[in-house]
């Protein structure tokens, strides 16, 4: 199960780190748009296997399965408590 990638506004280079999350501005391009439309689409048609091959073409990571993408309720209830 993979672990969410965490930020606090505490640690050192907070701003740093925010400012590059959020420095892209892919939400008003066209080409962006059509691109997630596509993948969005292929998920729907091939469920699992597709959003498993999403996350080894964008995240460059490769999981066993769907079951490796699962983040532990206990996680998301801490992540939403802090």
């Amino acid at each position: 199960m993979a672990d969410p990638r965490r930020l606090s506004s505490g640690d050192p280079g907070f701003e740093a780190e925010l400012a590059a999350l959020l420095a892209f501005e892919g939400a008003q391009d066209e080409d962006v748009d059509r691109a997630v439309a596509a993948i969005l689409e292929d998920v729907r048609r091939r469920g699992d296997e597709a959003l498993v091959e999403c996350t080894r073409r964008f995240d460059r990571w490769s999981p066993a399965g769907a079951a490796d993408l699962e983040v532990a309720p206990a996680i998301c209830r801490e992540a939403l408590a802090g």
